[in-house]
C-alpha cells in the first residue's frame, strides 16, 4: 500500500505499507529475515554467551546469514527484495517520485 501525504513547507512524504503475513510463504519469510535478531535475543540469556558476547555476535553474525550469502538465489528472502526493489525502481522513475523529490518511509 502506497500513501502520499503533502505538507506544506517540507518535502512531500510517500508512506509505503508492506502487507502482513497471509500465507504459510509469509511465514518462511518472516523466519529467514528475524533469525538473525531471534539468536541474539537467546544467547543474550546465556550467562556464558552473555560473558563472551563479542564472540557470540560475531559467531552468530557469520552464520545467520549462512544461508542467504550462499543459497542466496534460491531463497525466498531473494526473491522478496528484488519484488521490492523493483517496484520501488518503477515508482522512484515516475515523475515527481524521484529520491531527491520526496522522503520515504517503509513499514
Amino acid at each position: 500500500m502506497k500513501a502520499d501525504f503533502t505538507i506544506t513547507g517540507k518535502k512531500p512524504l510517500t508512506i509505503i505499507a508492506i502487507k502482513g503475513t497471509s500465507n504459510w510463504l509469509d511465514f518462511f519469510i518472516y523466519v529467514e529475515m528475524f533469525i538473525t535478531s531471534a539468536l541474539f535475543s537467546l544467547a543474550r540469556q546465556s550467562p556464558l554467551l552473555f560473558k563472551s558476547e563479542s564472540y557470540a555476535s560475531y559467531f552468530i553474525a557469520k552464520y545467520s546469514l549462512f544461508p542467504y550469502n550462499y543459497l542466496g538465489s534460491v531463497t525466498l528472502m531473494k526473491k522478496y527484495i528484488d519484488k521490492i526493489d523493483s517496484t520501488f525502481l518503477e515508482l522512484t522513475n515516475k515523475n515527481g517520485y524521484g529520491l531527491n523529490e520526496r522522503e520515504y518511509l517503509f513499514i
